[in-house]
């Protein structure tokens, strides 16, 4: 068998199981694939993650402030680690809207992230958007003009904040089949968080 100069080999104990991608760690994954884990990929952790016995990651662990003591006492390998705000994440979308009712549901407030447009409710207000939101790499925020410093004060790598009323125009809220395809045919979708040219 003939390897390339890229190929790397990596020793994986006798006694752990290999999971090659990234991965939500949580009790259905240890009943899968038991408890000593050598994870090559990414790590999320959920609930039941604490009954992990051995843990080595190549990869990142991203957790919850709330999680992190009994992550620490695993004593697991990882290359490096995230805290997520204790929140509810949304995350990985194309759209995604904020209002009243989902914010008022949210107790711990919400993180929004890796989202090309986020839409924030008129009624919002800039005490609501200060205290119990957070936007991290996202294309366009939409807003009112007086949600705009707010959203500018929470917000991180945001590359537009625009007021509603384009938001609300039909020009914009009409779809062109035939350029939605070719805007597809011609566009390049990447992580926002981790990229290499």
């Amino acid at each position: 068998m003939l390897f390339d100069e890229a190929v790397r080999f990596i020793v994986i104990p006798d006694d752990m199981t290999l999971i090659d991608r990234n991965v939500t760690l949580d009790a259905a994954l240890l009943k899968k694939h038991g408890t000593r884990l050598f994870i090559y990929g990414d790590v999320k952790l959920d609930d039941g993650f604490e009954e992990t016995d051995k843990l080595i990651v190549k990869g990142d662990v991203s957790l919850k402030k709330a999680q992190r003591e009994a992550f620490d006492a695993l004593d697991a390998e990882y290359d490096g680690l995230k805290i997520l705000p204790d929140g509810r994440i949304l995350q990985n979308a194309v759209r995604v809207k904020i209002d009243k009712a989902i914010l008022d549901n949210s107790p711990d407030g919400i993180f929004v992230r890796n989202t090309a447009k986020v839409v924030l409710d008129p009624a919002l207000t800039p005490m609501d958007i200060l205290d119990k939101i957070r936007i991290e790499n996202c294309a366009k925020v939409s807003c009112t003009e007086e949600q705009e410093s707010a959203v500018a004060a929470i917000g991180t790598n945001i590359a537009m904040i625009s007021d509603h009323p384009a938001e609300s125009s039909d020009e914009e809220n009409s779809v062109d089949p035939m350029k939605l395809m070719k805007d597809v045919l011609h566009t390049k979708i990447i992580n926002a968080d981790n990229y290499s040219l």
